[in-house]
């Protein structure tokens, strides 16, 4: 007989401003081209970018004992919404989504394409936002 894995149990709360710098540092890492741009390149190209967009969104992150396991930034979108990999099919994205109460469809802002299967898999409706 297998036991059933206990699901975590997460706080949803707002980032401290230690908080941010991986959640900055995150937003841009998961964008990078694998091949052919440096980080500081990459970094002097979209920081800006990323720093408006936090600084307009609501962002929240998934706390687990202490230890931030993902986080969700949105506004009228969904900027970006990031679980750790160790952490991923807990339901910690659609815990953060709730706990945000956003809307369906979820407008969705440059979604990739691990985004548009996660939400397929979930049955949740979405709607890009360029």
């Amino acid at each position: 007989m297998t036991a059933a894995v206990a699901l975590p149990v997460v706080n949803v709360r707002p980032p401290t401003a230690g908080e941010l710098k991986f959640i900055r540092e995150t937003c841009l890492k998961v964008r990078q081209p694998r091949t052919g741009v440096t980080w500081r390149s990459w970094e002097a190209w979209h920081g800006a970018a990323v720093d408006a967009y936090l600084s307009q969104s609501d962002v929240s992150v998934a706390d687990l004992d202490g230890l931030v396991v993902g986080f969700l930034a949105a506004d009228d979108a969904v900027r970006m919404l990031y679980v750790k990999a160790d952490f991923r099919g807990y339901g910690i994205g659609l815990t953060l989504l709730n706990a945000a109460r956003v809307p369906s469809p979820i407008k969705a802002w440059h979604p990739t394409q691990s985004w548009h299967r996660w939400c397929e898999r979930r049955g949740l409706l979405t709607e890009t936002v360029r």
